[in-house]
């Protein structure tokens, strides 16, 4: 999907503003991941150090992201930004849900057991639904992700607990014959109101 918006980027006429490159997605799974205690880890370690382990979890989560047929959209210091969706031959809205849980948790799994000094954990948010995708501006252009299925997934990154993987209803909904759940609890988030969640503990 980057590639053929990169492409099309390219085609402009570099003398004028181009045109916004906008993509909409009737259904996607988004998925934040941050890392706990990282900033004590920041303090611990030379610069050089924590961009290095950066470089290694990042590659390994890209890995397992192509494993599930998942796209990265960013990084932004240690968070890592990862959307399912029907481009990626998953046509079906619970495999495209399904697939974004499954790379949680294996990324979560594979975190959980590196031995980080000081220790670090991971969180996880994930939410279903539409988005819009492209890129904006003319200066060092990059390619996101806005809208409200974003937004809910990011909220529910920030506020899940360490080594623990947030989603929401409609994720929930889509994969529970496959996955096991805590109880749907509810979260208030920021400029969202209140959204029903539930913690993703494993596979059946």
């Amino acid at each position: 999907m980057q590639r053929e918006i990169q492409q099309e980027l390219g085609r402009e006429n570099s003398h004028h503003i181009p045109s916004a490159i906008i993509e909409e997605h009737d259904f996607c799974s988004v998925v934040f991941a941050d890392f706990s205690e990282f900033t004590r880890y920041c303090s611990s370690h030379p610069h050089a150090h924590v961009i290095k382990m950066l470089h290694e979890v990042f590659c390994t989560f890209d890995a397992i992201a192509n494993r599930f047929q998942l796209e990265k959209i960013k990084t932004n210091g240690d968070q890592y930004m990862v959307i399912a969706n029907s481009k990626l031959t998953l046509y079906e809205q619970a495999q495209i849900a399904l697939a974004a849980c499954q790379f949680s948790l294996a990324i979560k799994t594979w975190f959980q057991s590196q031995n980080f000094k000081p220790p670090m954990n991971i969180r996880i948010g994930i939410a279903s639904g539409k988005s819009v995708s492209g890129i904006i501006g003319s200066d060092k252009p990059a390619y996101d992700l806005w809208g409200t299925t974003v937004n809910v997934a990011a909220r529910l990154e920030s506020q899940t607990a360490a080594g623990s993987i947030s989603v929401c209803s409609v994720t929930k909904r889509l994969t529970e014959q496959s996955l096991l759940y805590g109880h749907l609890g509810q979260k208030e988030l920021k400029g969202l109101g209140k959204i029903k969640y539930a913690r993703l503990l494993g596979k059946r």
